[in-house]
C-alpha cells in the first residue's frame, strides 16, 4: 500500500462457531428435559482470548513505516516485520512500493530520503534503506538492535499454508497504527499479473488469497497464521478501478518464503537483482481440455500437466504428462510454477516425474533451470 495512494489491500473475514446443548435429567425421563448453558459466549470469549493473546505477542515484530522524498513532503505509509538480526542490526522487510513509485509520465519517485519506524511501544526512530526489487515488489530497512522489537518467526515451509487455515494481519492502515484483522486463507496458488504501484507495468507472481481486511498502508505487513508464524506479506488487490465492475474480493499477499530469499539476495547483491528460475517448457493442465479434446490427443491420463513445448530431450513435448516436481504432486502450471516460485529460486536443475499420455512410463528425469 501506498501513501494513502492507491495500493494493495488484503480481506477480512472470521469464523466464530456457537454451540448449544439440552440434554434429558438423571433418570432419562424425556418428560424432565434439563437445558445446559447455552456456550455461545463462552467459546467466543476463548475465541477473541486466542486472538488477544496473539496479537499481542506478534505486534512486536510489526512495525509502522513512514517514509519521505523530503522533510516537507508527505510521507508513503506502509508497514513492515522485523525477520532477522545479524550483529548489531535487525532487519525489516516491507514492500518495494511503500519505498518507490513511477507515475503514469515514467517519473520514478524515491521515499528514501528519510525512512521512521514506529515500533509497537510507540517508540519512533529512524531506518536505514538497504535495497529493494520492484519486480518482486520486495524491499529491506535495517534498524539498530534494540529492546523496541522482536523478530518474527517465518513460516519455513509453504506447503504447510492451507486453504481454510485461519490467518490474522497486522498492519498500518491509513495512518492508524497497529491495526488488526483476521480472516483465513481463502485461495493458494494464484498466478496472477496486476500492476505493481512501484513500476506500473504488468508483472506475474503467485499470491495467497486471505480474507484478513488490508487497507492502503497495510502493504508490506505480515500475515501470520494461528501459531504466530508469518505465512506471507500483505502486498496488493488487483488496481481495476476504473473498470465497470472492479474486483474489489481480490486480495493478495506474497508466500513469506519466497519474500525471505529475494530480501536476503538483495541484501548482498542490491536493487533489482533477483532473478527467478524457470523451466523452458509450457504446458496445459488436463482438467483445462474438454473430453473431445483429450480424446483426440489420445490423452488417458486423469491428471497432470501435458507438456505443449519443451527444449528438453527427455521431456517431449505433445507426449508427456508432468505429474510431479521435486516429488510433490502437480495438476496445472501453476501448481508447477508455485513451485519453482517458492522452492527452488537459486536451483540450477530439478526433478520432474513424467509419465506418457496413457500414464505408462512413469519416470524421473533431471532438467535444467534457467535464469
Amino acid at each position: 500500500m501506498k501513501k494513502i495512494r492507491k495500493g494493495l489491500i488484503l480481506l477480512s473475514a472470521g469464523l466464530v462457531i456457537f454451540a448449544a446443548g439440552c440434554s434429558c435429567d438423571g433418570t432419562g425421563n424425556p418428560e424432565n428435559p434439563t437445558q445446559e448453558n447455552y456456550e455461545g459466549d463462552k467459546n467466543y470469549e476463548e475465541y477473541s482470548n486466542s486472538l488477544q493473546g496473539l496479537y499481542e505477542e506478534n505486534v512486536k515484530s510489526t512495525v509502522a513505516i513512514l517514509a519521505y522524498k523530503s522533510d516537507s513532503d508527505s510521507p508513503s505509509l506502509g508497514t513492515g516485520v522485523v525477520y532477522k538480526k545479524e550483529g548489531n542490526y535487525a532487519y525489516i522487510m516491507t514492500n518495494a512500493h511503500v519505498l518507490v513509485n513511477k507515475d503514469s509520465n515514467g517519473i520514478v519517485t524515491e521515499y528514501i530520503n528519510k525512512i521512521e519506524v514506529v515500533y509497537s511501544n510507540y517508540v519512533r526512530g529512524r531506518a536505514d534503506f538497504i535495497a529493494y526489487d520492484r519486480n518482486e515488489d520486495v524491499a529491506v530497512l535495517r534498524v539498530a538492535v534494540s529492546d523496541n522489537y522482536k523478530v518474527a518467526t517465518i513460516i519455513g515451509d509453504d506447503a504447510a499454508t492451507q486453504v481454510g487455515e485461519a490467518v490474522f494481519a497486522i498492519g498500518h492502515p491509513h495512518g492508524q497504527y497497529f491495526s488488526m484483522s483476521d480472516g483465513i486463507i481463502s485461495a493458494s496458488k494464484i498466478k496472477t499479473s496486476v500492476s505493481y504501484i512501484s513500476q506500473n507495468v504488468a508483472n506475474t507472481t503467485y499470491v495467497y488469497n486471505s480474507t484478513a481486511t488490508i487497507n492502503a498502508g497495510n502493504s508490506g505487513g505480515p500475515l501470520f497464521n494461528a501459531e504466530g508464524k508469518v505465512v506471507a506479506i500483505n502486498t496488493m488487490y488487483p488496481n481495476d478501478t476504473n473498470t465497470t465492475t472492479p474486483h474489489r474480493n481480490f486480495n493478495y499477499s506474497i508466500p513469506a518464503k519466497h519474500f525471505v530469499e529475494v530480501a536476503d539476495h538483495i541484501i548482498k547483491n542490491g536493487n533489482n537483482s533477483y532473478r527467478r528460475v524457470s523451466l523452458n517448457l509450457s504446458g496445459k493442465a488436463i482438467c483445462d481440455y474438454t473430453v473431445a479434446q483429450t480424446t483426440s490427443l489420445s490423452i488417458t491420463i486423469k491428471n497432470g500437466v501435458y507438456v505443449t513445448s519443451s527444449s528438453y530431450a527427455n521431456v517431449p513435448a505433445n507426449s508427456s504428462v508432468i505429474t510431479a516436481i521435486g516429488g510433490v504432486e502437480v495438476n496445472t502450471m501453476a501448481d508447477l510454477e508455485y513451485e519453482l516460485f517458492t522452492k527452488y529460486g537459486s536451483a540450477s536443475s530439478v526433478q520432474l516425474t513424467i509419465k506418457d499420455r496413457s500414464g505408462a512410463n512413469p519416470r524421473v528425469e533431471t532438467v535444467n533451470l534457467s535464469k
